[in-house]
């Protein structure tokens, strides 16, 4: 699937989603990276100054460390407005059999987009003393963030096809293997240059996956 996700990349469609991934990570990643150094600089972590100062000092890595372990989601909570785009390009692409598929209304995509940034955000926040220890630290931001990005891509391409209920029950019969290629796809969004073209990557890879799995119309 992922071999049939990349050849789709050159569909003309999805080279301009390619553009707007490439130009919003780059404002997100900028965006995550001045908050953060923000939050440091204003904030007192601790009641002793002596640590506070050596936390200001090594605030620019901190910041760095902090702004890539949230871009993932992040990014892609915002493309997820336009990944629908993605989507339809795909099918037309390698299923033009496919009957027109449900729109989702801009308002849905903007609660959904929220709702993942929210949950990312959380809950990257919530596991961040893991992310210090080694080794341990690649296993949670891998099954975290990859059940976060396998769940919002499948659910995207799927509920192109199916009803939500429908979705979930297919969703929970394959969630081992649906969750293993988010975990793929968390992967590659760390990986520079990479993780520009990961969310498309994603939602096409998602689409093949769903045409595979669903029972037949």
């Amino acid at each position: 699937m992922f071999w049939k996700a990349l050849s789709d990349l050159g569909d003309p469609a999805i080279r301009k989603m390619l553009a707007l991934s490439v130009v919003a990570a780059i404002v997100i990643f900028a965006a995550l990276f001045g908050v953060t150094v923000w939050a440091l600089s204003t904030a007192a972590l601790t009641a002793m100054p002596w640590v506070d100062m050596t936390i200001d000092v090594l605030g620019g890595l901190a910041a760095v460390m902090v702004a890539w372990l949230l871009f993932p989601g992040t990014v892609s909570a915002f493309l997820s407005l336009f990944l629908d785009t993605v989507a339809t390009a795909v099918e037309r692409r390698d299923y033009p059999g496919l009957p027109p598929a449900r729109q989702t209304p801009v308002l849905t995509a903007v609660l959904d987009g929220l709702r993942l940034l929210g949950l990312t955000v959380g809950l990257n926040l919530l596991v961040l003393p893991l992310y210090l220890v080694p080794v341990v630290n690649l296993a949670v931001f891998a099954v975290l963030n990859g059940y976060l990005l396998s769940r919002e891509y499948f659910e995207l391409a799927a509920l192109r096809r199916m009803a939500k209920t429908e979705v979930a029950a297919l969703r929970r019969t394959h969630r081992l293997r649906i969750w293993g290629t988010g975990m793929v796809l968390a992967g590659l969004l760390v990986i520079p240059g990479v993780n520009l073209l990961a969310p498309i990557i994603g939602v096409a890879v998602m689409v093949h996956m769903v045409q595979r799995l669903r029972p037949a119309a």
